[in-house]
């Protein structure tokens, strides 16, 4: 439980998105991060494969949604 209170100003609340948004990644910027081409990560988006966030019509991740595709398509080796 957090001991801060939520903010109620609407300013307040902007500042936190827009600080929140800073870190998302755009199609080509993920795909750079991850290897991949644009439009193989644009097919995973359209298979839905990985998770994304969609604002108006831009497409946008998470960092923390690139680590974990990556870990779901880690194949680990035999021991």
């Amino acid at each position: 439980m957090s001991t801060q209170p939520s903010p109620t100003n609407p300013a307040e609340t902007s500042l936190q998105s827009e600080h929140k948004l800073e870190g998302l990644l755009d199609v080509p910027r993920a795909a750079k991060v991850l290897g991949i081409s644009p439009k193989t990560l644009r097919d995973h988006v359209l298979h839905r494969r990985i998770d994304y966030v969609k604002i108006g019509g831009r497409v946008l991740f998470r960092p923390d949604t690139l680590w974990d595709f990556i870990e779901r398509n880690t194949i680990h080796a035999r021991q």
